[in-house]
C-alpha cells in the first residue's frame, strides 16, 4: 500500500469537514448555520495551509530546493 502523503491527509480532512458542513446546512435552517459556516471556514483554512506549506507532500519542489 502506498504511503499517504501529508497532502492527501489534509485533503481528506478538508473533504470530511466540507461534508459535515454541508450536511448541517441541509439538515438545519436555524442558528446551526453558524456552526456549519464555521466548519467550512476551518476546511478552507486547512486548504490554505496545504497550499502555503512548502514541500507539504512528496515530490513537491520548492524554491529552496535544487
Amino acid at each position: 500500500m502506498a504511503k499517504m502523503t501529508l497532502h492527501t491527509k489534509i485533503s481528506y480532512i478538508k473533504s470530511i469537514l466540507r461534508i459535515v458542513g454541508y450536511i448541517l446546512l441541509i439538515a438545519y435552517n436555524d442558528t446551526i448555520l453558524t456552526v456549519a459556516a464555521s466548519t467550512l471556514i476551518v476546511a478552507e483554512l486547512l486548504g490554505i495551509a496545504e497550499e502555503a506549506w512548502p514541500g507539504a507532500y512528496e515530490g513537491t519542489k520548492t524554491d529552496n530546493e535544487q
